[in-house]
């Protein structure tokens, strides 16, 4: 008697991987404003390479893509083709590139009222090829890793938790508060 082993999910580690690497830098410049005020500016950046990811060269269709053979719902290799069913190869493609600029003031002592304010706005951009290595964000239910497992940049953009604009604001209110009671001499 004999059974037919059904279609499965194979899964590959490319055996040429390398280490996953980013490079981060930065450069900050603060400037005293008056007996009670700080200001500064800092660049933040990082560039992210070698980073692990997940491809499926084995999709519906690309067979008549990459090798003009089959149809537009078959897979190349037919064996790993049940719904569901991926070619899973793991390896190093990813990239990433961040750049922000952080714009701050801080204010020690605000006229006599005992407060101390802190604000900080930053711009900055996040860029990626996969945001995450399993596509596993919520966002991304319809592919797992690349649009195409043969062009990886083709998903080269901003990345999914790319915040452009942040403003932060805190405060601390000395007590007791009024007029020269901060402790703050003149």
């Amino acid at each position: 008697m004999t059974k037919t082993i059904p279609a499965g999910s194979l899964r590959h580690v490319d055996q040429n991987i390398e280490t996953a690497y980013a490079h981060f830098y930065g450069a900050s410049l603060q400037k005293q404003i008056g007996q009670a005020m700080t200001g500064s500016v800092e660049y933040t950046g990082s560039s992210g390479r070698k980073l692990y990811d997940l491809a499926d060269p084995n999709k519906v269709g690309a067979g008549l893509v990459y090798l003009g053979t089959g149809s537009a719902t078959t897979r190349p290799n037919a064996q790993y083709g049940c719904i569901g069913c991926a070619f899973n190869t793991r390896g190093n493609r990813g990239r990433s590139q961040y750049h922000g600029v952080t714009f701050g003031l801080d204010v020690r002592q605000l006229a006599d009222t005992g407060l101390q304010v802190s604000a900080k706005y930053t711009v900055s951009s996040a860029h990626d090829n996969l945001s995450t290595t399993f596509s596993d964000d919520g966002n991304n239910n319809f592919n797992l890793g690349y649009l195409d497992a043969f062009d990886p940049m083709l998903d080269w953009g901003y990345a999914q938790f790319d915040v452009r604009h942040r403003l932060a604001l805190s405060g601390v209110w000395v007590l007791p508060f009024g007029r020269g009671a901060s402790g703050v001499t003149k």
